[in-house]
């Protein structure tokens, strides 16, 4: 990549980062405050709007990244205004599933204590729904900083929204409360921002170029729900058939550690704009050639920390979330043999060069996959047997989306994808495992903050040398980086 999207990446990375650590860290506050049934409750709200969202969206947010780039200013205006409003609505229909829906949703997870806290939650999309996709509106407009400091600090008002209602002792309807103030605050803040480039109007559509957002969004957004519906199917069944606090043990183990998030969603992010671009000038090698690099950079962060945390993953699940949820590190680390795959999102070049349909297609295909994945590991393996499921359903989709990438571009499997960048710094980060595993052989009972401080500085230090020693990370990349970030805006 060049330094100039390097750098881009590198400010809604760390703007993301700290969305996050927040993130992570209120699930720490909540699960060391709540309960096991009521921290179990929390994330049944959340599954739910997490599985229900992308039903009314269909893909709205994602279609910004496709028509901003390629539009005139005054064109910008109505398609900013159409999508701010398409979602509004959205936002509405959704707060009202939540408030009259309740009773199916306790029937569904046989627990009670939903109704209540399910009506209250109901304002929440509506808050939020409108505003899902200002990261991608101000990265097309180049507006990385902006982004980045957003981020941070929408992030940081929703831990202060979550945290200090739970640690004051006003329970889950206290967070609940925090969360719907803070949401409004969001709403007024982030709104302005988005208008302010365009002027406030809302009545400013353009009934062609909304027919076209349609056309373009629908396919992405019926992807959108299936693979959403793969992703939370496990959740699904676990929340269905176990009570409130087993599926809290599920679900604090069943979590993507931040830096798929961060690193991955930060490039997609700004990467999709360039891809567009270069397919439309007819440079397919010069986006495969920028796909790669991309590849490549994000694997140096995301398989090393992979295989640390399969090495101290319930060290660092009782460090997050407290002893209580030390089983969690089964489904943890059963979730983290999906992140070879996670070093990019192949649909996006898929969706660069308007395959949306494609994908919804490929999602079908993975979903029912999984519903018999789901199945069968449930009945022969148990309460771990859904995660196996859905990590083998992912690498099914990841492996179709692959092999129709390497026909679009005239290449073959081997040589459409890094593999054997991966593998090395795979096999680097084995070595390095294997320098800091030796303590825990006979220092069994340190206290786990100590474990992953001793175990993470051995780690870090033996896969840096030995990365740099066999070319992995080269010094060029890094220089580029620094110049950028330091550069005068």
């Amino acid at each position: 990549m060049s330094s100039s999207l390097t750098g881009k990446v590198g400010y809604i990375s760390f703007g993301r980062a700290l969305a996050s650590v927040s993130s992570i860290i209120a699930g720490a506050i909540l699960s060391r405050y709540l309960t096991k049934d009521t921290y179990g409750t929390y994330r049944q709200l959340w599954l739910v709007y997490n599985t229900l969202y992308p039903l009314i969206v269909l893909g709205i947010p994602t279609s910004v990244n496709y028509f901003i780039p390629q539009l005139k200013d005054e064109d910008r205006k109505a398609f900013n205004a159409q999508t701010f409003s398409i979602l509004t609505f959205g936002g509405a229909i959704l707060s009202a599933a939540f408030f009259f829906g309740a009773p199916l949703i306790t029937g569904i997870f046989h627990n009670p204590a939903l109704i209540p806290v399910a009506r209250l939650f109901a304002l929440i999309p509506i808050l939020t729904l409108p505003t899902l996709y200002y990261q991608n509106l101000f990265i097309c407009l180049d507006r990385p900083i902006l982004v980045a400091g957003l981020s941070a600090g929408l992030a940081f008002g929703r831990l202060v929204a979550v945290g200090v209602p739970v640690i004051m002792g006003y329970g889950l309807n206290g967070v609940l409360i925090g969360l719907l103030v803070f949401s409004f605050v969001q709403l007024l803040i982030v709104a302005y921002l988005m208008f302010r480039p365009f002027g406030l109007r809302l009545a400013n559509w353009k009934l062609g170029l909304l027919f076209e957002q349609f056309r373009y969004a629908f396919p992405i957004g019926i992807a959108s729900i299936v693979g959403t519906l793969t992703k939370q199917l496990d959740k699904i069944v676990i929340s269905s058939f176990f009570a409130a606090s087993q599926y809290a043990v599920y679900a604090n183990g069943a979590i993507e550690i931040p830096l798929i998030g961060i690193v991955t969603g930060s490039v997609t992010a700004v990467l999709m704009p360039e891809f567009v671009r270069l397919n439309a000038r007819g440079k397919p090698e010069r986006l495969v050639a920028l796909w790669h690099s991309a590849i490549c950079k994000v694997a140096l962060i995301i398989l090393p920390v992979m295989i640390f945390l399969l090495i101290y993953a319930p060290e660092f699940l009782t460090l997050l979330f407290s002893s209580k949820y030390a089983e969690s590190a089964t489904i943890f680390r059963v979730y983290l043999l999906a992140l070879p795959i996670r070093v990019t999102t192949f649909g996006t070049i898929l969706l660069s060069i308007g395959l949306s349909r494609l994908i919804m297609r490929y999602s079908l295909y993975t979903l029912v996959l999984n519903i018999g994945l789901n199945y069968l590991f449930m009945k022969t393996v148990g309460f771990v047997g859904p995660a196996i499921g859905t990590v083998i359903a992912t690498y099914f989709i990841a492996y179709l989306q692959l092999r129709k990438i390497a026909s679009v571009m005239n290449s073959s499997l081997r040589a459409i994808f890094p593999w054997s960048i991966l593998g090395k710094t795979i096999g680097v980060a084995f070595v390095a495992g294997a320098a800091s595993i030796w303590p825990k052989l006979f220092y069994s009972r340190l206290p786990s903050l100590l474990d992953l401080l001793y175990g993470g500085g051995t780690y870090a230090v033996v896969f840096i040398v030995s990365a740099v020693w066999s070319k992995l990370i080269k010094k060029d990349d890094l220089k580029n980086l620094l110049r950028e970030v330091l550069r005068p805006k």
